[in-house]
């Protein structure tokens, strides 16, 4: 199993490859190579995560995603018997070693917008491509969600916070933010004001005692 790196752009589109697509330079002067085409004209890249890399196919993560989230998630924090276990992998086919390390290895990329519109999204939906293309849609950039300003793996236990450029800040559980598929616009996190935007998103881990809620 290896890393793969996802990157994210401002007008919504993400790519997903293995960490050795990135071939290694001499220098740090070096031009590098491309990581992601950018198809349109004011688009730019915002993030860049490391992502745990899944040895299945393209057909077995599409057969996963079939099985409901509630039930992966319970297999996730075990609590489900084996022999429930065992029954869901039958159903949907797949191999009950592959289901469980597919469950435990699961991870969610958060997308928020600057309109306060946001996300949770299953890693496994963002395919593995080639590096160098245009990548896939990550959410949708209407004028209602306007450009993404933040995506990034984030775990049920995190919690985010949001600033705007009126100066609010606004922290959120993780756990409280949907889950849904790439092509979605998100719901609300945070109701922007006119003329509000949130310009920045960062993950709060369960172990940053130090913040204090808002």
């Amino acid at each position: 199993t290896e890393d793969h790196i996802l990157i994210s752009t401002r007008l919504g589109k993400s790519i997903r490859f293995p960490v050795e697509d990135v071939r290694q330079f001499k220098g740090r002067t070096s031009d590098g190579v491309r990581a992601i085409k950018l198809a349109q004209k004011h688009d730019s890249v915002i993030s860049m995560s490391i992502l745990t890399g899944i040895d299945a196919s393209s057909e077995i993560k599409d057969l996963y995603l079939k099985v409901p989230l509630e039930k992966r998630i319970a297999v996730k924090n075990h609590d489900l018997k084996s022999e429930e276990i065992t029954k869901i992998s039958n159903k949907f086919e797949l191999e009950e070693n592959i289901f469980k390390n597919m469950c435990e290895n699961e991870q969610f990329i958060l997308t928020v917008t600057e309109n306060g519109f946001g996300k949770r999204t299953s890693a496994y939906e963002y395919r593995t491509i080639g590096r160098g293309g245009i990548g896939v849609l990550n959410i949708l950039t209407t004028s209602r969600n306007g450009n993404v300003v933040a995506s990034f793996p984030i775990n049920e236990s995190d919690h985010i916070m949001l600033i705007t450029n009126k100066g609010k800040l606004i922290r959120i559980a993780a756990s409280g933010i949907r889950i849904i598929g790439r092509s979605t616009q998100g719901v609300t996190l945070f109701k922007t004001e006119k003329d509000e935007q949130v310009v920045s998103a960062a993950k709060i881990e369960e172990d940053d005692s130090d913040v204090v809620d808002i």
